[in-house]
């Protein structure tokens, strides 16, 4: 059935207008106050874990750290000295690509003449030892032990 009355189309009639909801009341400035400390340290937090991060997967680092397994695995007898001198030179190489090109591992710190030249001939010691144990037919001569512990040495030094 249809509604014959006429609509009502005056302008003045708020009928239906009340039901319309007001609009919400602005946040308190108490949380303001407390979402930007929170937004800062969320981003401090963010930055430090960035850097300790690149600093994990650094050249340097991922070396130290394959030198260690490499000692772990010499010490539990898993690898013989022959292995522990090739996964240290392999180490070396990647961890230290300048000193395949000049006598020491550059440094970060500048030295005097003479303390370079002891460098520089503890390198040659070290490299000698390290293509001694990896190609003579009984590397029975080399320690192992002088090996990690000289790789341990020049890995600290590489920055």
């Amino acid at each position: 059935m249809m509604n014959n009355e006429p609509m009502n189309d005056s302008t003045t009639s708020l009928h239906g207008i009340l039901e319309i909801e007001p609009p919400q009341a602005p946040m308190e400035t108490g949380s303001a106050i407390t979402f930007w400390p929170l937004l800062g340290v969320l981003c401090i937090a963010l930055i430090a874990g960035y850097i300790g991060w690149r600093r994990y997967r650094s050249p340097g680092q991922r070396a130290r750290r394959l030198q260690r397994e490499v000692a772990r695995d010499f010490r539990e007898q898993h690898i013989d000295a022959r292995e522990v001198a090739f996964r240290l030179a392999a180490t070396l190489h990647h961890a230290l690509p300048q000193a395949s090109h000049s006598h020491t591992p550059a440094s970060g710190s500048h030295t005097s003449g003479t303390h370079d030249s002891v460098r520089t001939r503890r390198w040659e010691e070290f490299q000698q030892a390290l293509t001694l144990a990896r190609y003579a037919r009984e590397p029975s001569g080399i320690d192992p032990q002088y090996l990690l512990q000289e790789a341990q040495y020049w890995l600290r030094r590489a920055r």
